[in-house]
């Protein structure tokens, strides 16, 4: 059995990791895999410990259907890609999807005026798909990912599926697919990034007397002004500041008690602050409930972002605030939530509910069996006489 790993083209590591974490599973086994990756990606081969087809992945059918000829594999895996959805009916293929929330059938938002993250244009996919593979309608995120099986990277309680959903058993909850630290770092030296343990260790042992707080929107969004006000107001209060982003217009004073970095070991630097701020990403929050650190979600309008960071809070292991946009006075209620968040007062209860989410994660890994599921989608698939002819030798890691 061959199983090609594809994930958002666009998505970084945070699509990537995930179907690592995947291959891992799939190698111990002795499966055979690969992944198709945009070419400035294929470096990443070594440091991942992982076969990369050379294919130059274009977020196109026609980089895909390519990669399906080279390889034949048996089964797609992927993570958010758009192009798999038709190419996999194209070339007759199953599909395990990974999914979250707001990509779930028969989805709701809990704000209809919200946005998914992915921002597809949906009319604009539909009329190109229908085009080329005949595929039903468009009509909602959802719809780019349907396949025979799906992969949720999360819990069941914290991600639930919504009532529309026809058939709960094809969604298979996998808890938190996340890496290590040091594998994160050798991929994203690879990748051409930095992620310095040593620098951020110096800053957090200079400053260990003072309160912590880690900031962070990804690698992609960037903050509003309202946003790079709360982190000065942080620093003017005399709370040092890690962040992923620059804020600007700091005076001499403050400057030395912030530390930016691009990318950071993230079970590291949430592990050794007091409290973390973020947007509510699928991987990022649970970096956050890993390493138990009080929490302050900031609205995105982003429904599979926003909408998770309300039921977390609904669960009382974090707090949310909305986005500016939407909270009439944002900056002084940041503040009064970290007054709160740094002192924790709840703490003993706020512990027991995440040890309660953790027995959670812990039984959800072990029921998870990624392999069987592939065996069992694998055979029950139809074998066209386009894959039946000679493979081409295994993918090196070049």
């Amino acid at each position: 059995m061959r199983v090609l790993f594809v994930p958002l083209h666009a998505g970084g590591l945070p699509h990537t990791a995930p179907l690592i974490a995947l291959q891992r599973m799939c190698a111990r086994e002795g499966v055979e895999s690969a992944f198709l990756l945009p070419r400035e990606w294929h470096r990443i081969r070594q440091a991942a410990e992982i076969d990369v087809l050379p294919v130059d992945y274009q977020n196109t059918l026609r980089s895909e259907l390519e990669a399906y000829r080279r390889y034949r594999p048996d089964i797609v895996v992927d993570d958010c890609s758009v192009t798999t959805r038709g190419a996999v009916q194209i070339w007759e293929l199953p599909r395990i999807a990974l999914v979250r929330t707001g990509a779930f059938e028969g989805y709701v938002p809990r704000n209809p005026a919200h946005t998914h993250s992915l921002a597809i244009n949906l009319r604009r996919q539909d009329v190109a798909f229908n085009q080329l593979a005949n595929l039903k309608p468009i009509e909602r995120v959802a719809d780019f990912f349907t396949a025979s099986r799906y992969v949720v990277p999360a819990i069941m309680t914290i991600e639930p599926l919504p009532p529309a959903v026809r058939d709960r058993s094809a969604y298979l909850y996998a808890g938190p697919l996340l890496l290590d630290d040091d594998v994160i770092a050798r991929i994203v030296q690879a990748a051409a990034g930095d992620v310095s343990r040593a620098a951020l260790d110096a800053f957090c042992e200079r400053h260990r007397d003072r309160p912590r707080v880690f900031m962070t929107f990804g690698n992609v969004a960037t903050p509003t002004p309202e946003i790079l006000e709360c982190g000065r107001r942080l620093l003017q209060r005399g709370i040092a500041v890690i962040s992923t982003f620059d804020i600007d217009g700091l005076d001499p004073a403050t400057r030395d008690a912030y530390h930016r970095a691009r990318f950071l070991p993230m079970h590291a630097v949430c592990g050794r602050v007091d409290v973390m701020v973020h947007q509510c990403g699928s991987a990022t929050y649970q970096y956050g409930l890993a390493q138990r650190v009080p929490t302050i979600t900031i609205g995105s309008q982003r429904f599979d972002r926003e909408d998770v960071a309300v039921r977390l809070e609904a669960l009382g292991v974090s707090r949310h605030l909305r986005h500016p946009d939407e909270e009439p006075d944002f900056v002084n209620a940041f503040m009064t939530l970290m007054d709160r968040q740094l002192a924790d007062a709840d703490r003993v209860e706020r512990l027991a509910r995440l040890a309660a989410l953790e027995r959670e994660m812990d039984d959800t890994r072990a029921a998870f069996a990624f392999v069987d599921a592939l065996r069992a989608v694998a055979a029950s698939a139809r074998r066209p006489a386009r894959r039946e002819a000679a493979r081409p030798a295994a993918v090196g890691r070049r």
